[in-house]
């Protein structure tokens, strides 16, 4: 995902997808003791090396800290404002869109989340060469050093008007880093992930490989596709915000978990439960839940 993944994917000299101690130390130019406290805190699962997501959080933790100058372990506005110089307006919009609870401040995943998507936004100003808010096929080509870029419009151009908006281009470049993977995790290059390959490359047991086989190998041919990898990735990723919002911890969302997080009035919790909860016991399940969010992403390309 922008200059983090390609500066992943430089590290990574091996093309394993992950980082060892070696890699990191070279890369980023560190010392030995340096590297030693990047591993203690950010290998999550102990396993000496950094996967792509752990490296994510060593670096938004590392600018979390700077951003942070009052050391309350929150951002307040103004030390946005501050460490990136921006105005008010800007600051204001940030907020409406980066704290997802409404609580006035930016916890950590609230901040790498928009810190994620303000580089991919930062990347497409940069590929817009004639500033007209869309990428025309030449300027993909040129800023991206590609070839050809048919199969990219063909496949990221929703709306077929000839040009990616932001919207798609982030679509596109989310799946690339995807794709990464998928490539790395498939040893035996036939296009599919084994249940063996996942558990080699992500180091669950048995009982976790079966669960996630269960649930997102929709065909029950015994393996993943591309598009069976991609739901199980971004329903892994948006599990972390839904068990953080499920404070009894039932493994759903009553209205008053969604009211009391996203500080939501009753009409809203209404309109919300009328449209996603699709079996109408009540509550979200993960997947109601997912649509729900996604919503609010659509009614924001507007």
């Amino acid at each position: 995902m922008s200059e983090y993944f390609r500066n992943f994917k430089s590290a990574d000299t091996n093309k394993d997808g992950f980082l060892q101690a070696e890699e990191i130390k070279t890369f980023f130019k560190l010392d030995d003791a340096a590297v030693k406290e990047i591993l203690e805190k950010f290998d999550a699962n102990k396993d000496g090396k950094l996967s792509y997501y752990e490296y994510l959080n060593w670096l938004m933790k590392t600018e979390f800290e700077k951003v942070d100058t009052n050391k309350d372990g929150k951002i307040q506005p103004e030390e946005l404002k501050a460490y990136f110089k921006l105005d008010d307006e800007t600051v204001k919009v940030v907020f409406e869109k980066a704290d997802w609870n409404k609580d006035g401040i930016l916890e950590l995943d609230e901040y790498s989340h928009w810190r994620h998507f303000h580089k991919l936004k930062e990347e497409f100003n940069e590929a817009d060469l004639n500033k007209d808010g869309f990428l025309q096929p030449d300027e993909v080509k040129k800023y991206h050093g590609l070839e050809d870029v048919a199969d990219i419009f063909e496949k990221y151009d929703a709306d077929k008007d000839g040009k990616l908006d932001r919207f798609e281009y982030i679509h596109w470049r989310m799946e690339v880093v995807l794709k990464y993977f998928f490539d790395i995790i498939d040893t035996n290059k036939d296009g599919f992930l084994q249940p063996e390959e996942l558990k080699a490359f992500y180091g669950f047991d048995d009982a976790k490989i079966k669960e996630l086989f269960d649930t997102y190998d929709v065909d029950k041919d015994g393996k993943l596709d591309f598009t069976e990898f991609k739901t199980m990735k971004k329903e892994m990723k948006s599990k972390k915000l839904f068990d953080k919002v499920d404070t009894n911890k039932d493994g759903f969302l009553q209205p008053e978990e969604l009211k009391a997080f996203f500080k939501l009035d009753d009409a809203a919790i209404k309109e919300i439960f009328d449209k996603f909860d699709e079996n109408k016991d009540g509550k979200l399940d993960l997947k109601e839940y997912i649509k729900w969010r996604r919503s609010r992403f659509d009614s924001k390309k507007k």
